[in-house]
């Protein structure tokens, strides 16, 4: 039992050894792999933070200047809009034709 731990740990330690001669890249290929693995995490991260700034916007802005930018985001996609103004107009703030 003792000498069948022991050959484990000897096993873990030539296991790494080798690899490190077989492949004297490994280390490096690693080091890559993590700042990889850490740059997407910092960069969905970004995203997600840009993503609620943008979901604040929009949820922050007053009706009447929501109507005006709905109207402004239709005209930039080649429509005619025209923000219908005050009560009476029955429930339709944006006219886009």
């Amino acid at each position: 039992m003792f000498l069948g731990v022991i050959g484990f740990f000897v096993w873990i330690w030539a296991e790494e050894h080798l690899l490190k001669l077989l492949f004297p890249k490994l280390d490096a290929y690693r080091a890559y792999r993590d700042a990889c693995a850490a740059h997407e995490r910092r960069r969905a991260e970004q995203e997600h933070q840009l993503e609620l700034k943008r979901l604040a916007y929009w949820s922050d802005l007053p009706y009447a200047q929501l109507e005006n930018e709905v109207a402004a985001l239709f005209r930039r996609m080649g429509h005619r809009a025209q923000v219908q103004g005050g009560s009476g107009d029955g429930g339709v703030d944006v006219a886009v034709d």
